[in-house]
């Protein structure tokens, strides 16, 4: 740059001149993310690789295409971390399911092993509590039986008929 280019850049800040000369505007150097802009007719602009062609700047369309690549390897890594991740939870659903069934199971079981405790009464007098008891208990195990039987459990259908029985049996006397 010369000191004619110098004078008139000092003009123009000076505000005595009104436009750049072109040797200053020329002489300005445009990046973008550290790549020179380039004009993209320009043999530079025109990228080839892997078989395609690409018009555009080489140092963004290199980052670009890697970004791509890298994108597709975690892509199909995190598509198996995700079935892997899929199929336990799935297991463990399962594993939830069973030991809630099972859980169910035994608390129907503990009630009918509590009302086998209580006597068989006819509930009049001061015996009314104990029936009213045994066939509150036994309604509790049909349900508990019941919830088992939601959950998918088969046995459940032939444990909530025999609470039915001894519910009807108890509430007869």
């Amino acid at each position: 740059m010369n000191i004619r280019v110098l004078y008139n850049v000092f003009l123009v800040r000076l505000g005595i001149r009104q436009i750049l000369p072109s040797d200053y505007i020329n002489g300005i150097r445009v990046t973008k993310n550290n790549d020179p802009m380039v004009q993209l007719l320009a043999d530079d602009g025109l990228v080839k690789t892997d078989g395609k062609a690409y018009l555009g700047r080489r140092g963004l369309i290199e980052r670009l295409l890697k970004a791509t690549k890298e994108v597709s390897e975690k892509g199909h890594r995190l598509d198996g971390e995700l079935a892997n991740t899929n199929e336990r939870l799935r297991q463990t659903l399962e594993d939830m399911k069973r030991a809630e069934m099972e859980s169910w199971l035994a608390m129907g079981d503990e009630l009918i092993n509590t009302a086998d405790l209580l006597p068989d009464v006819k509930g009049h007098g001061n015996m009314k509590p104990i029936k009213s008891a045994k066939l509150t208990i036994l309604l509790r195990a049909k349900s508990a039986y019941n919830q088992a039987y939601q959950l998918g459990c088969a046995e459940a259908i032939n444990k909530i008929r025999m609470a039915e029985s001894r519910y009807q049996a108890a509430a007869n006397r």
